[in-house]
This record gives structure tokens, C-alpha cells and sequence, in this order.
């Protein structure tokens, strides 16, 4: 990530991070830590609502499909996803919470000018 986040490029952050999301993976602790960093950083300004809105809705689709492939809990294959359900919801969960307090901060910031 470090090396797609240095190419300054915000089109290719966003692209890179739609991809990553797009599959039904895990995300680890040392990966969403740098995650969350690159949405604050990277995303929070006004300018960057079309990028947070599109992200907002991979993480929504990719929690949807986690969601249901996880319900019932008799589906989760602990050797496919080798953590609890809580902590795959979890961490997207959070992603989505930065991305939600992001919107209404900008939200706030320009309807205030």
C-alpha cells in the first residue's frame, strides 16, 4: 500500500483500495491500522467526496456479502478465514465508520461557508 500510496496519485489510491475490498478477505490489524491512516490523510478533504462515496459503497457491498456468507455461523470455514466473524465485521466496520465521520465532517465544513 505504502508504495501505491506514494505514487500520488489519489485515482490510483482509490482504484487500489476498491480492488482490495472487492474480494472477501481479512483484513489483518497491521493493515487496517495503515488503512484507516490512508482514509484520514489521503480522503479527508472536500474535494475527495466522489472517492470517499465510492469507497463507502465497496466496504457496504463487501460487508453485505461477508454478512451473509457468514449467516448462518455453521458456513464460516475457519480454514478459509482463520478469525472470528466479530473481527472480519469489525475491521470493516470500522473502515466504514471513518469513512461516515469523514462525509459529515465535509458535509459540515461546506454547508458552514
Amino acid at each position: 500500500m505504502k508504495a501505491v500510496r506514494g505514487l500520488g496519485n489519489i485515482e490510483i489510491l482509490t482504484s487500489y483500495l476498491l480492488i482490495a475490498w472487492s474480494e472477501e478477505r481479512v483484513l489483518w490489524n497491521s493493515g487496517l491500522e495503515e488503512m484507516c491512516a490512508v482514509l484520514r490523510e489521503d480522503f479527508g478533504e472536500v474535494g475527495m467526496s466522489r472517492h470517499r462515496f465510492d469507497l463507502l459503497q465497496r466496504l457496504n457491498q463487501t460487508f453485505w456479502r461477508f454478512d451473509h456468507w457468514l449467516d448462518p455461523p455453521e458456513r464460516f470455514d475457519p480454514d478459509r478465514m482463520p478469525c472470528r466473524r466479530e473481527e472480519i465485521t469489525g475491521h470493516y466496520g470500522k473502515l466504514q465508520d471513518i469513512l461516515l465521520e469523514m462525509i459529515g465532517e465535509a458535509y459540515f465544513r461546506t454547508s458552514y461557508l
